[in-house]
């Protein structure tokens, strides 16, 4: 795992904020609501298309001919900025040496019609438009390595939860304290559940000889088919596999 670009602190958590470099092409992966048609000698932008640029003389020709092909309702140019690396954009880039337009983005009235099932009206052409500015912002923020992920860490640095693919740090740091409040929640009312009742089961789990029963609340047992172990985090994701098999009933 890479390091860490920020640490946040929450009570007894530790939250570790990372880039996430294996995060997946939005283009490929997600269901997306338009098409991105680009064109580039070096690089493989957008989606997946038979046309070749040696057939068009400018980007106008290739406008209209993407019209001829496709019954358009919203369409907007895409341009490039290339220098250590890849931004793009709607709007033209005031570098003409490192940038220029790749392609284009674009909504049919098809594609309108499975989305919203609605008659398109100035209110649903502006909500169109916005997604098109979201779709591009989404596959820049892909290019530019805006995505992050987060670790969640107790004191004694055990692992408690994480996630991974949120577009923009603000947005993963956010839900990173979320799930940092959620676990300390659910683990005090676990604890507090684990006391309650230990008196009222008739019988017990126990762990058998080579593994530590420790009452220091990183482990707790309870019965009626009900195991609390490691409360500090499996109470979310429930007993880990391992420790299921070196646990048997008395």
């Amino acid at each position: 795992m890479n390091t860490p670009i920020e640490t946040i602190r929450h009570n007894q958590y530790n939250i570790k904020i990372y880039q996430d470099i294996e995060s997946v092409n939005p283009r490929e992966e997600f269901d997306n609501f338009d098409n991105m048609f680009c064109f580039h000698k070096r690089y493989d932008f957008g989606d997946k298309h038979d046309y070749k640029w040696e057939n068009f003389n400018s980007w106008d020709e290739f406008k209209k001919q993407l019209h001829t092909d496709f019954n358009i309702v919203d369409i907007l140019p895409i341009y490039m900025y290339d220098h250590s690396g890849q931004t793009i954009s709607t709007t033209p880039f005031s570098c003409r040496w490192d940038s220029g337009q790749i392609g284009f983005i674009f909504v049919t009235k098809e594609q309108v019609k499975e989305t919203f099932n609605a008659t398109i009206t100035k209110k649903l052409r502006e909500t169109i438009r916005n997604n098109l500015l979201s779709s591009i912002k989404t596959y820049d923020q892909y290019l530019t390595g805006d995505i992050y992920g987060y670790v969640i860490e107790n004191e004694d640095g055990d692992h408690m939860e994480s996630c991974w693919g949120f577009y923009g740090i603000d947005y993963c740091k956010e839900e990173a304290l979320n799930m940092a409040k959620a676990v300390e929640t659910n683990n005090t009312k676990t604890l507090e559940g684990i006391y309650n009742k230990k008196e009222y089961f008739g019988k017990i789990f126990r762990f058998v000889k080579d593994i530590e029963m420790k009452l220091d609340l990183k482990y707790m047992v309870i019965s009626n088919g009900i195991l609390n172990m490691n409360v500090q985090y499996d109470v979310i994701t429930g007993p880990s596999e391992l420790l299921q098999n070196k646990i048997q009933l008395v």
